[in-house]
């Protein structure tokens, strides 16, 4: 028979993960320490229909330090805020993306509901789903996970314990994510944010430009048809638009070669084009490798998308690639 007696209500926190888009768009997840596994599998503490992740996606471990996302897919496919990662430290409002499915990390301080002491169907969610082992109480909507009691006579003394570790770790997490610094964020931003950045660039030229000494009107004029390609570019850079951005920084430097600013953006938007094509091309091979034509020749358009100049060796090794899949896809229908 079912104890009624409850347990007093505690204040801690609440991690969860929040799908925005791909398959299982909706779908809310609480996380339970010490450990989460994510994927395809059934197996897997979270499982979600996405057919581009892997069986086995990723992991999240809780310390005492810090809460880590690590990638054990092997496809160097997991991005935290934008950036490929094997290894992130998460923090409130981080977005994550693995295969087609993007997710929010959420952190919520919140008032724990009374739990009772007998015990409560496990959650479709897996091992991990054991909520009453950390005094957790049920999401309010969405695949979450169910709270159950630990039906032993020391309950409420473990469970007050558990609870005291959780608020601790998260008061520990909580400071350490708002002191650290260094971290450079290289998310999409806001409308706010970037009306922001725009307006603080555009205080920093005009400042430059009083301190610059030109040796001409000419050399004036040309500085600052240079700086308006400069900052369309930067527009593009911070929106991920890498060719674009490029071409911007380009024609800047033609305009104005002393442009360092323009060339050390170029550089980077350069950098951030050649992973992508490397991420790419990765899984277009692997597409190619498990006969999946369609999403194979998809990949290697993406690659040509992002080299425009057709005399490139990797641009030619794409379109070979492109050809192969789009050969292999129309066979199927001959």
């Amino acid at each position: 028979m079912m104890s009624s007696a409850l347990a007093m209500p505690k204040t801690g926190f609440k991690f969860m993960l929040v799908i925005k888009s791909g398959p299982d768009q909706g779908a809310t997840f609480q996380l339970l320490p010490p450990r989460v596994t994510i994927g395809r599998g059934a197996d897997n503490n979270i499982a979600l229909t996405d057919p581009r992740m892997s069986r086995n996606s990723a992991v999240i471990e809780f310390s005492m330090e810090k809460i880590t996302l690590t990638d054990v897919s092997g496809r160097s496919s997991l991005m935290v805020n934008g950036e490929i990662c094997i290894e992130a430290s998460l923090k409130d409002g981080d977005r994550i993306m693995m295969g087609d499915t993007e997710i929010s990390f959420v952190v919520e301080a919140m008032q724990l509901s009374p739990m009772r002491t007998g015990g409560m169907p496990a959650s479709p969610g897996g091992p991990n789903a054991r909520g009453g082992d950390f005094g957790f109480p049920p999401p309010a909507q969405g695949p979450g996970v169910r709270v159950g009691g630990i039906p032993s006579a020391n309950a409420g003394k473990q469970r007050f314990y558990i609870i005291l570790g959780v608020i601790l770790l998260g008061l520990v997490y909580i400071l350490k994510s708002e002191t650290k610094t260094g971290r450079t964020e290289t998310g999409i931003k806001t409308v706010e944010e970037l009306e922001r950045d725009q307006k603080e660039s555009e205080d920093r030229r005009l400042e430059l430009v009083k301190q610059m000494h030109f040796k001409s009107e000419d050399d004036r004029q040309n500085y600052e048809r240079a700086q308006r390609h400069f900052l369309e570019g930067f527009r593009d850079y911070q929106k991920g638009q890498w060719i674009r951005a490029m071409q911007s920084f380009e024609t800047t430097r033609v305009i104005y070669p002393q442009h360092q600013l323009a060339t050390r953006y170029y550089k980077l938007a350069e950098k951030q084009r050649d992973e992508m094509i490397a991420l790419l091309t990765l899984e277009g091979r692997r597409y190619r490798e498990k006969s999946m034509w369609a999403r194979c020749s998809a990949q290697f358009e993406k690659v040509l998308d992002l080299i425009p100049n057709k005399e490139d060796v990797k641009h030619k090794t794409a379109k070979t690639l492109k050809h192969e899949c789009d050969e292999q896809l129309a066979q199927r229908f001959r």
